[in-house]
């Protein structure tokens, strides 16, 4: 008898069970037809059931030169895994395609030239079309903030991914040549930095799987306009002057990290959002470079246009377009247009570049170009290899970090750094054995080098005010700041140390 019954109560759950899968397919094919009956019907109510035990999976991929982003990367990671299933990698130890067997994307890296870095704006560009999913956007800094989440929703709006939130942390400037050192924002981020960035992980994790289950009002609106934190402001690259960040504003971060009003998101108390109004630079500086020495206005990021000479020069015969778009589709203006490509343009050094250029100062065309092909006559920092002291193939430090790829050993006699640089001179930190000297440093270093009051204005006049409304809490005391210690007179090899175990790696599937 117990047998009957165990039987009977298996076939009563087969059978409700073939009747709910029959009761929702043609629930789903009714609203093929009409549209109105999704909304208050057994469909919605099983839709939303589905939604709610959905097991999604994140990802945190993310550049780090030095290991603050790492850390805080890591940190992220860590809550966002307390949520949901979830992945870690740098951008070098994931394939961009591989993005796309993911529901959740977290991304950051520092900011450089008041924007994201080249190869982070790359991987993106990379990336297959993530169709609505939601995105998180990170990043590290020094005292100076502008331009970097502009910057990165280009790119992140062509992959039609969703922000559902953001923030940012200090860092140190470690390894930029004409910060003084030790600098005022050593010390970030530091455990508290890091509690608050898993926290945000986790606000962030949990907020996405509320927008999958339905809840669109959690989106938050896009910070634009004059008022617009300035890390959401055009910052450098459209203007702003020769000095890193000198002309931009201060202000706070609001509504970074938290929903639109009434939306049931946390507001901007949450642990995430306390980290402050942030700075411009890698890791915390920015390889920013001063006045331009050969002419013109630009100088440093955000100067505009100032002559012909400056504009990025085409050299045809070794652009090999159609096959590579990688400068037209990284253009922050659109300024390049290959239907300008006519016998007579081809007398132009930059037969195909627009009135639309900006000169963003380090531009992402000649960074995006492996070819070689567009050049930017602005004064650059020169990388000479004294081959009697360096120890390739035994030592690949610079090779391996350098975040564009840049360096070519294929010359045995004097490696080649190839015109898609990006300027940040990590390979001549961490070279332990002094091989790597930069001739014209004198020149590329000379305005920042030459008057320390320079740092008082523009750098400390935000940390303080920053300091007065809570937003960044002082490590390194002002009388600890070593202002004639300017990281390119730093006589030892190397001049920095990689912490690589603040790298996270960990790709389950």
């Amino acid at each position: 008898m117990d047998l009957f019954y165990t039987l009977l109560g298996r076939r009563q759950y087969l059978k409700a069970l073939i009747n709910s899968t029959i009761a929702l397919t043609c629930a789903r094919i009714a609203s093929l037809f009409y549209p109105g009956f999704k909304e208050g019907s057994a469909y919605a109510a099983t839709k939303q059931r589905t939604a709610e035990t959905k097991a999604l999976k994140a990802i945190v991929v993310y550049y780090s030169a030095t290991g603050s982003t790492g850390k805080v990367a890591n940190a992220i990671y860590r809550g966002m895994n307390r949520v949901m299933l979830c992945d870690v990698a740098p951008l070098k130890k994931i394939d961009p395609k591989a993005m796309a067997r993911y529901d959740v994307v977290a991304i950051g890296g520092p900011i450089w030239y008041y924007r994201e870095t080249a190869n982070l704006r790359l991987f993106i560009s990379k990336m297959p079309n993530m169709a609505g999913k939601p995105c998180i956007l990170f990043c590290t800094h020094g005292t100076q903030p502008s331009g970097f989440f502009h910057w990165l929703m280009q790119p992140i709006q062509r992959k039609e991914l969703t922000v559902i939130g953001w923030n940012d942390w200090y860092g140190g400037a470690s390894h930029v040549l004409h910060m003084p050192s030790p600098y005022v924002t050593d010390g970030h981020p530091d455990e508290i930095d890091l509690q608050e960035a898993e926290a945000f992980g986790k606000q962030m994790a949990e907020r996405a799987q509320r927008i999958y289950n339905g809840e669109k009002n959690l989106i938050p609106d896009i910070p634009s306009g004059p008022d617009a934190d300035p890390l959401w402001a055009k910052g450098g690259m459209s203007g702003g002057g020769g000095m890193p960040g000198g002309d931009m504003p201060g202000g706070s971060m609001a509504g970074r990290a938290g929903g639109p009003p009434g939306s049931g998101a946390p507001a901007d108390t949450s642990v995430g959002a306390q980290s402050g109004m942030r700075g411009g630079g890698p890791e915390g500086g920015g390889p920013a470079r001063g006045a331009n020495p050969e002419g013109g206005r630009g100088g440093g990021p955000g100067g505009m246009m100032g002559s012909a000479n400056e504009i990025p020069k085409i050299d045809m015969a070794k652009c090999v377009y159609p096959r590579c778009t990688a400068c037209v589709e990284n253009c922050v203006q659109n300024a390049i247009d290959f239907s300008r490509l006519t016998p007579a343009a081809l007398l132009s050094e930059s037969p195909i570049i627009v009135e639309g250029c900006i000169h963003c100062s380090q531009p992402l065309c000649e960074r995006a170009c492996v070819y070689d092909a567009i050049t930017y006559k602005q004064m650059k920092t020169k990388h000479v290899y004294d081959m009697k002291k360096c120890t390739y193939p035994k030592c690949t430090l610079c090779i391996d970090n350098c975040p564009m790829y840049s360096i070519d050993f294929s010359n045995p006699l004097q490696p080649i750094v190839h015109n898609n640089c990006e300027g940040c001179d990590l390979c001549w930190c961490i070279c332990p054995y002094d091989a790597i000297s930069i001739p014209n440093i004198a020149e590329t270093h000379a305005l920042l080098a030459n008057s320390e009051t320079s740092w008082d204005s523009p750098f400390l006049a935000n940390l303080n005010q920053a300091e007065k409304t809570g937003r960044f809490r002082r490590l390194t005391p002002i009388d600890k700041v070593g202002w004639g210690n300017i990281v390119y007179k730093n006589p030892n090899a190397p001049r920095v140390i990689l912490h690589l175990e603040n790298y996270p790696y960990e790709v389950k599937s």
